[in-house]
């Protein structure tokens, strides 16, 4: 019975409302649901503004940038023998930065070298992997390998294996 009576108010109430006729309740209704619609006007309002501040954050920690690898191979091996009987080593190898590969093919006998790469999107936290080599004309030396992980500076440096792996960002 108590369920029939709310329900009846409730029509009731209703039917007042549609029809122009508010009573106390009603008005206080209104009230309390226009303050909850500011509430969450307010909430959605401020979700957004820390959305659009972390997502400019990010834009500018992605944004596309220019890397320059410049890779110095120590004069010898870690073994103390020198590369190759006619000089330095030959440089060649792979480095991946976001998936893009990225072939380095060193002319003969330097002891460095460098690449450009540009308008990479490369963030903080993002890895780099780099994998170096002598190469020879029958079997080829390791020179190192190794992971790099950005953290969002213009300048890298890294030791990996007996090369030198300086990383810029422009």
């Amino acid at each position: 019975m108590k369920q029939f009576v709310k329900y009846i108010t409730l029509v009731i109430s209703l039917f007042l409302l549609f029809n122009g006729c508010e009573n106390k309740e009603m008005k206080e209704l209104k009230k309390e649901n226009s303050k909850l619609k500011g509430q969450l006007a307010y909430q959605d309002d401020k979700k957004k503004s820390e959305e659009e501040i972390r997502f400019t954050g990010e834009a500018e920690n992605n944004r596309l940038k220019d890397i320059t690898i410049t890779i110095t191979v120590d004069e010898l091996k870690a073994d103390g023998r020198k590369w190759d009987v006619m000089g330095g080593p030959d440089i060649i190898g792979e480095v991946y930065i976001n998936d893009i590969l990225l072939s380095i093919n060193a002319p003969e006998d330097k002891f460095s070298t460098a690449k450009t790469i540009s308008s990479v999107k490369l963030g903080k936290g993002d890895i780099i992997k780099v994998s170096l080599y002598d190469k020879d004309l029958s079997k080829s030396d390791l020179i190192g390998t190794g992971v790099i992980i950005f953290d969002g500076s213009f300048n890298l440096e890294k030791k990996i294996g007996s090369a030198l792996v300086k990383i810029s960002v422009e």
